[in-house]
């Protein structure tokens, strides 16, 4: 994702618009991350460095899951 003045902003407004749509789908798990970075415009590695940004996690796992995790590897 890239930087741009305020100026840039009536030629960008879609481009806005399909990010933040994809990175608020692909938080609330309507979208997966291919989708999410198709919608967004960008390859999936940019997107993930986008999410990284927003520290919006890419993987999560409920408190049974994290404990049958740990006790996988236990």
């Amino acid at each position: 994702m890239e930087t741009f003045t305020i100026r840039d902003l009536p030629e960008r407004t879609g481009e806005l618009v399909r990010d933040t749509e994809a990175v608020k789908l692909f938080d609330e798990e309507a979208i997966s991350l291919g989708k999410a970075a198709k919608l967004a415009g960008v390859t999936q590695s940019e997107f993930i460095n986008h999410l990284a940004a927003l520290k919006i996690p890419l993987a999560r796992y409920g408190a049974d899951e994290l404990a049958q995790e740990v006790t996988a590897f236990a």
